[in-house]
């Protein structure tokens, strides 16, 4: 690494953040390499912080929808390193397509047996698949913990609404409606608003979610986006714009920018090339430069 560490920033006030520019020099043999990093802070209190909590964690956790597994993956040696095979689920149950897991790394919150008339939100063991607790509240395809890892929300499809729970103590707070199936949400980068997608209405709605635990989130705006499979939503890191994608046949399928100041769409289409095929976005990231918007296509499986 070219840029000497550790890199001090200062003072940052709550809900804030402080960018870090760090330059490797890779040599012209290198193919791909990957790098652990760790912060740490201290509290006006004299209180110490470190982040990740878990430094040595490099796994990822895969949701596999039917039957309902989850693959574990080590990012560092890119291998499977165990695959948890819910046995008290039936081979036609379905799970849900998003998992959480908490900031400690011990935990996999996921939604199981997704239908119109039951399912469940479930803690899972991290270190080996065991159900810990569930709650009888519906289940959904959406699953968003909040950037602080506070609250967790999940998507019903019993009731058309969201469970909201308290992740640290593992309680359930209770639901809010919205009316139609949820596929994914994103937090603002100050975790005061969620947004969340209302599929087959073609809207993008926020909720007002600093009242919680006491307070369930209230609305705060709606902004039609059209289009009747709105599968794909993205929330900028600077806090200006969300991007909402649609891959329904009715209406224009691609991606939509919104402005969140106004909110109001600003851009449609975005990303689609004069004579290309329109893209139907499923799932989004954005470069760590916050130049690019990464577009994970379901039509063309690109």
């Amino acid at each position: 690494m070219s840029t000497a560490t550790p890199v001090g920033v200062g003072g940052i006030a709550a809900s804030a953040s402080a960018n870090v520019n760090l330059i490797y020099t890779v040599p012209p043999s290198v193919g791909s390499f990957y790098t652990n990093i760790t912060a740490s802070a201290n509290d006006s209190g004299g209180n110490s912080y470190n982040y990740p909590v878990n430094p040595g964690a490099t796994l990822v956790y895969s949701s596999n929808v039917k039957p309902a597994t989850i693959s574990v993956v080590d990012v560092g040696s890119q291998s499977l390193v165990n695959n948890f095979f819910l046995s008290y689920l039936a081979p036609t149950d379905q799970q849900g397509h998003f998992i959480s897991v908490s900031p400690d790394g011990k935990y996999i919150w996921v939604s199981e047996q997704m239908s119109t008339t039951g399912g469940y939100v479930a803690v899972l063991d991290a270190s080996n698949g065991q159900e810990l607790k569930h709650w009888d509240v519906g289940a959904g395809v959406g699953n968003h913990m909040s950037r602080d890892g506070r609250w967790l929300f999940v998507a019903s499809n019993k009731f058309y609404g969201i469970n909201v729970f308290d992740v640290q103590n593992q309680t359930y707070l209770g639901s809010f409606a919205l009316g139609a199936g949820n596929h994914v949400m994103d937090s603002s980068p100050d975790d005061t608003l969620l947004w969340v997608t209302d599929m087959a209405l073609g809207n993008l709605r926020s909720f007002d979610i600093t009242g919680l635990p006491g307070t369930m989130p209230t609305p705060a705006a709606t902004i039609h986006v059209g289009g009747t499979m709105t599968h794909a939503l993205l929330a900028h890191p600077n806090g200006k714009y969300v991007f909402v994608g649609s891959s329904g046949t009715q209406g224009d399928p691609g991606t939509v920018v919104v402005d969140v100041q106004t909110n109001s769409v600003v851009l449609t289409q975005a990303g689609h090339m004069p004579g290309g095929p329109s893209l139907h976005p499923h799932n989004y990231e954005i470069s760590p430069d916050q130049k690019y918007l990464v577009i994970g296509d379901i039509n063309t499986y690109t």
